[in-house]
């Protein structure tokens, strides 16, 4: 029986992909063994919500993978690590290692000064583990910890070089390095994806710990005491598990673990009781965790869609529908400019934006600009003008018409996102027609809304959700990730900084998404579709 033991997986548990790091390492260490690595992308991240809910979600990851036979668990996740080992200890029978002694082993061993920083997520860095293990290791050293709550969401969502990430570690490393720390643990596994970024603002005198290879010779050493280590043999089976299927996930494998991802893997939104299932008779997740009430998950957009080429007219236009919310955008071209540009050789980019009478249920004013309307508009041309060199544009104004047809909430970062493609068919057209040589495009633009909802971060806001947030931000943002306005307020009480650095992370996963079916469209041949989908 126990030589059966030997020939089961090794269990490797993260709250996202970020453990795929560690998986890296055991496919260089232990090639022989079979690895079952299970990421719960519909949760992540880990490190923002309360011990509480971190041992429980850590609980049914534990149980997903018993079930699967392994012969021992790895907690390739700081916080869970942090937070949930010592439970899981006296719930399951099976030999468990985590990351946070074997980092801390290897930062007291590479520190010269003995001074350590800890760079973590908000509940790791809470928690304390890695300031205990070190000075259990050795109370003589001074230890300092920062939380990134930005990092995880920009890795998962392969924002792992730019101007948003180096800005964020000068940010989160700044008191660290002011206090002398000659070494860095990066107490996430998601961290090492960012280490480019990391290294080149802690400098070269910094030593970095990537506790990923320090945990495998743990768990080798485990294995062996445990009399659980495989006798060697060809390579062994790995097996994927994710609780969503993201395409960062797939996109991002390799970097994270060497290999593809996923080699053999199952994706699924049932993998846990009660997750995504509402025919599930058990505990509900947690409200945070909750589906909402149109079925999404609290990071997911709604239904997008975007047609270009929707007017026969217009040198650009599109159609984009997020949920019930349908903005029509128009791109005009005039061979003219503002007088305050003439003689000057450059170009003009404008909007005008406004809400058809049959858009909401109570009837909107024809021809009216309100207010409200000038602001968005104003807001949509500021946001086109960021991605336009005008100079290579000549003197001519390009005019995006943003009419909303049906309203359901983020109509102006939905108009932003269209107008951007209207834009964009515009500029292919004069390049057609010889009256440009080049693009002046310089990026693309797309934007979206986030806000709290009974004190849950929510992506991408329908009317419903969008009345009773408490927070309320639009996000517009370049595809290269340089954010070019934030909108941002609290509707009821307040929010703290860190809450706003999360909410813009979770904006730019948005974005990212809808660039990506931007990048979709404007990658097909122009053809003529009819407002409603038949050939013009």
């Amino acid at each position: 029986m126990h030589d059966q033991k030997r020939d089961r997986p090794i269990g490797v548990f993260d709250s996202g992909i970020g453990g795929l790091t560690v998986v890296r390492q055991l496919l260089s260490f232990l090639p022989d063994e079979d690895i079952v690595y299970f990421g719960d992308t519909a949760r992540v991240p880990y490190g923002t919500k309360s011990p509480e809910t971190v041992t429980r979600f850590t609980r049914e990851a534990a149980r997903f993978l018993a079930h699967r036979g392994v012969k021992c668990l790895v907690l390739a996740c700081n916080t869970a690590s942090a937070l949930a080992l010592p439970a899981l200890r006296e719930d399951f029978e099976l030999p468990m290692a985590g990351v946070i002694l074997p980092g801390a082993r290897a930062a007291v061993r590479a520190t010269r000064n003995r001074r350590i920083g800890v760079i973590g997520t908000v509940a790791t860095v809470r928690s304390g583990a890695y300031e205990a293990a070190i000075r259990e290791l050795d109370p003589a050293i001074e230890v300092r910890a920062a939380a990134c709550p930005l990092f995880v969401p920009l890795a998962e969502e392969g924002w792992i070089e730019g101007e948003v990430v180096e800005q964020a570690a000068r940010i989160y490393l700044a008191p660290l390095l002011a206090s002398g720390v000659d070494t860095l643990i990066l107490g996430c596994t998601h961290y090492p994806l960012l280490k480019t970024a990391i290294a080149r603002i802690a400098g070269p005198e910094v030593t970095l710990i990537d506790t990923a290879e320090e945990t495998v010779r743990e768990v080798e050493a485990m294995l062996r005491s445990e009399g659980l280590r495989r006798d060697a043999r060809a390579e062994g089976h790995h097996r994927f598990s994710s609780a969503t299927c993201r395409p960062s996930s797939v996109r991002l494998g390799p970097a994270f673990s060497g290999a593809p991802f996923p080699r053999s893997s199952g994706c699924g939104r049932r993998i846990f009781p009660g997750m995504n299932d509402r025919s599930a008779s058990s505990t509900p997740p947690a409200s945070g965790d909750a589906t909402r009430h149109d079925g999404r998950l609290r990071d997911a957009l709604r239904p997008l869609r975007i047609e270009r080429g929707v007017l026969r007219l217009p040198a650009g236009s599109a159609l984009v529908r997020m949920g019930e919310t349908q903005v029509l955008c128009a791109a005009t071209v005039s061979e003219e400019v503002p007088p305050f540009l003439r003689g000057k050789g450059e170009g003009w980019v404008t909007a005008e934006y406004g809400m058809l009478p049959g858009s909401v249920s109570d009837r909107a004013p024809r021809n009216k600009v309100t207010g409200r309307a000038q602001e968005i508009q104003r807001l949509i041309g500021r946001s086109l003008r960021a991605v336009v060199d005008r100079t290579k544009l000549g003197e001519r104004t390009i005019t995006l018409d943003c009419d909303v047809l049906e309203a359901d909430g983020g109509t102006r970062t939905a108009a932003i996102s269209g107008a951007y493609v209207a834009l964009a068919s515009a500029i292919e057209s004069l390049l057609s027609a010889g009256k440009l040589t080049e693009s002046p495009l310089t990026d693309a633009v797309a934007a979206v809304s986030v806000g709290i909802v009974d004190g849950v971060q929510l992506l991408d806001l329908c009317y419903r959700e969008d009345v009773r947030a408490e927070v309320d931000f639009n996000v517009v943002a370049t595809r290269s990730g340089r954010l070019i306005e934030l909108q941002g307020t609290a509707e009821h009480g307040t929010f703290t900084p860190v809450e706003a650095g999360e909410l813009v992370a979770l904006a730019l996963s948005g974005i990212a998404a809808i660039g990506r079916e931007q990048a979709r469209v404007l990658a097909e041949p122009p053809r003529r579709v009819g407002l409603f989908g038949e050939p013009a």
